[in-house]
């Protein structure tokens, strides 16, 4: 008996360790110069843009840059109309910012377009059916924005998805997803992956849309809800983090093996409504907050290794 509980101690140990390498630890890097949440981010490669949000005083119209390589921030324009929960995108040299709620609490119908080397706003072809919450994603292009909040007096989530092509400056309806909901995707070779999401209940669903045949599949279940989520991708595995209550909240879906896993982390600090990328290995966390109050927003950059 002694030496069977040695040999389990052992292998306890041993998983204990393994379990510890696995898990993602996150360091601090320079704060964003304004703390925000409910905000939308996107990356292009080298840099990622933050905008919109609510800032501790006010709605706001900023786009803030991060640039990786320099590890520095800096503005690019004050001039976006103010809004919470927007969506965007970049195509070429152009920041596309669209959905959201507006200081009057409408929402907002423009399509704005920021010129990444100047900070010029100019607007495109209005969108069809603005929403709060939505998700977007880019493939060839064509942007794709999907779900989210249309009514809040009811409220009504839709499941209408809807792709503007950037070419012809026109929005074009496509299959809707299988669940009306706030809802948060990213694509992948032409398939647009969409994890979770919230229609006054919260989804457990994992969802594919692929482009070339307008079709939708479920793939798996989460083993619990989550909303409030980020999504992004490195290679053939998905990330989707934080999570309206659990904001610390890290999983990993797996394209080739239908697999989704948990994933443990360290030093992260709690947030929802935040941003995600992955650049060159890393895994950038930006913003966010923990509450519905301004006060709980953040300007916290975290970044960790995924190698």
């Amino acid at each position: 008996m002694k030496k069977l509980s040695i040999s389990l101690l052992f292998v306890y140990f041993c998983f204990a360790n393994a379990f510890s390498q696995n898990a993602l630890e996150f360091g601090d890097l320079a704060a964003m110069p304004t703390a925000r949440g409910a905000i939308t981010s996107v990356s292009d490669g080298t840099c990622f843009y933050v905008s919109n949000g609510f800032a501790i005083d006010k709605y706001s119209g900023h786009v803030e840059k991060y640039d990786v390589a320099t590890s520095t921030w800096s503005v690019l324009t004050t001039k976006l109309s103010p809004k919470l929960f927007a969506s965007s995108a970049i195509v070429a040299d152009k920041l596309y910012v669209f959905n959201g709620d507006l200081f009057d609490q409408k929402l907002n119908k423009k399509m704005e377009v920021v010129d990444l080397k100047t900070g010029e706003v100019t607007f495109a072809t209005d969108n069809p059916q603005p929403a709060h919450a939505a998700g977007v994603a880019m493939w060839n292009d064509i942007i794709y924005s999907f779900g989210g909040k249309i009514d809040g007096s009811e409220p009504t989530y839709s499941a209408r998805l809807y792709c503007f092509d950037v070419a012809s400056n026109r929005w074009i309806k496509l299959a809707s997803m299988p669940e009306a909901k706030e809802a948060k995707g990213v694509m992948v070779e032409g398939k647009l992956y969409v994890i979770g999401g919230y229609s006054g209940k919260v989804s457990t669903r994992i969802d594919m849309y692929d482009t070339e045949t307008n079709t939708w599949t479920q793939l798996a279940d989460l083993p619990v809800g989550i909303s409030a989520n980020s999504v992004t991708a490195h290679g053939s595995k998905i990330y989707t983090l934080f999570d309206y209550t659990n904001q610390t909240y890290i999983g990993c879906y797996d394209i080739p093996s239908n697999q989704f896993s948990v994933v443990k982390s360290k030093k992260m600090i709690p947030r929802r409504h935040a941003g995600a990328h992955i650049i060159n290995d890393m895994l950038y966390i930006v913003g966010g907050n923990t509450d519905s109050t301004a006060k709980s927003c953040l300007s916290s950059l975290q970044v960790a290794d995924l190698k």
